[in-house]
């Protein structure tokens, strides 16, 4: 019988194509909240040296804290944790605390991991090549930042001048501005 279709003709023309997909490295949605739950510790058991003294605490404190992050990776928490951090260096002396230029980079860690945590899911993985660019943008927003903070350094060691307070706000500012997820 020519010209005329059998059953099994007809299913196989119903059947969707065949589709190869190709992924490059990735990164899974586990890895990522670990990687959290590591620089949101870190942040939190350095902001907590000028409030709790013991390092046993300290480090409890800020590994619970992370492990918080970690799991409730959505806003505000995140954002909480950092707010915190920076009023626990309130109280420091002097006009500018050079703790500061360690905790700008992991507050930004944490801010974007906790993005990228609240948008992978645990049991999904992420392309390296999707994370690029956020940490190309982040190495160039610390450098940037890293280097108002050493001429704020410089100045709050000369003395306690109005003028570095205000560029340690504008600072904050920008930094604010610049970490703050855009969705």
């Amino acid at each position: 019988m020519t010209g005329s279709r059998t059953s099994h003709d007809a299913s196989e023309s119903m059947a969707p194509p065949r589709v190869d997909v190709e992924t490059g490295a990735t990164v899974g949605g586990l890895v990522l909240r670990l990687a959290l739950l590591l620089v949101a510790a870190a942040y939190t058991g350095i902001a907590l040296l000028p409030v709790v003294g013991d390092p046993a605490l300290r480090w409890s404190v800020a590994v619970l804290l992370g492990a918080v992050v970690a799991g409730l990776c959505r806003p505000p928490v995140p954002h909480v944790l950092v707010v915190l951090g920076g009023l626990a260096l309130a109280g420091g002396p002097g006009p500018f605390d050079p703790v500061v230029l360690a905790l700008l980079p992991l507050a930004h860690l944490v801010l974007r991991l906790s993005w990228w945590c609240a948008h992978v899911a645990p049991s999904a993985a992420v392309e390296l090549r999707a994370l690029l660019p956020d940490a190309r943008r982040l190495v160039v927003i610390q450098v940037a930042l890293q280097l108002v903070g050493l001429v704020l350094l410089l100045v709050a060691g000369a003395s306690a001048v109005p003028v570095g307070v205000a560029l340690g706000g504008l600072a904050l500012l920008g930094l604010t501005v610049l970490v703050l997820p855009r969705d």
